[in-house]
């Protein structure tokens, strides 16, 4: 009996029934999709493991939820820049009626606050407002933007007084007041006409975006996805910390020019 069944003969009885166990649980593998693949190199045999259902589940809703959040944030972002650009239309009507105790031609007037609103437009559609609009900067921002606006009106006077009145091609166009006769007026517009009121939306844009942001957060557990509810997380202490900075008071008191 000892001769009958020798070591060599276990040896090769043994690695026999592990080649076929080995490829009985391949098969059963792949059948299930245990693994995507496997790979034979100079450190043995590498199996690249599947995921399971649940996770693709998970990944391909999470994934769905989280572009449909993002893309409701989104909305929420142009509502602001919208907002913004409303205000400075409103701004534009405003600085017509205003200017008429220094330009007696409506048509003069209208083409100046149609110019002078341009650093406004810009302003706008950057959408910076949550970092300009902070009580410690929005002065500096407010002042920055006057200089533009300084700027441009600096320009179109030039042209003006270049130009032929359109009513009487024989008489040149009046030339517009000096800058600083109206800064007063133009910076009261801009500040308290267009960057308070922007600020105060901004703060509720915020708040809308929290309550985008906490909706989603009971989705993402209903589908364990614990990644992205970080995210929203995230998106939400940030949004509450925008809140609390806008919300303090700032000083507003405008220079002495």
């Amino acid at each position: 009996m000892e001769a009958f069944i020798s070591a060599p003969l276990i040896k090769v009885v043994v690695i026999c029934f592990t080649v076929l166990l080995l490829t009985i649980i391949s098969i059963i593998a792949a059948k299930n999709k245990w693994f995507k693949g496997f790979e034979i190199g100079k450190h043995g045999i590498k199996m690249e493991t599947a995921p399971s259902e649940d996770v693709i589940n998970t990944e391909y809703q999470g994934g769905f939820l989280l572009n449909q959040m993002n893309g409701r944030i989104r909305s929420l972002d142009m509502e602001l820049t919208n907002f913004a650009i409303e205000q400075s239309h409103y701004l534009r009507k405003t600085l017509t009626n205003k200017l008429s105790k220094h330009i007696c031609c409506n048509g003069i007037r209208r083409a100046v606050s149609a110019v002078i609103r341009f650093p406004l437009y810009d302003a706008s559609r950057r959408n910076d407002f949550k970092t300009q609009l902070k009580p410690e900067n929005i002065m500096g921002f407010t002042e920055r933007l006057l200089k533009e606006i300084t700027t441009e009106y600096e320009e179109y006077s030039i042209i003006q007084d270049m130009s032929r009145c359109v009513m009487d091609a024989t008489k040149k166009c009046p030339s517009l007041p000096e800058v600083h006769d109206i800064s007063n007026t133009l910076s009261h517009e801009v500040l308290c006409n267009w960057a308070v009121p922007i600020r105060e939306m901004t703060i509720e844009i915020c708040g809308k975006k929290i309550k985008v942001y906490e909706e989603y957060l009971e989705a993402f557990d209903k589908i364990e996805d614990q990644v992205r509810r970080k995210i929203a997380e995230y998106c939400i202490e940030k949004n509450k910390g925008y809140i609390e900075t806008l919300s303090r008071t700032p000083d507003t008191r405008l220079k002495e020019a």
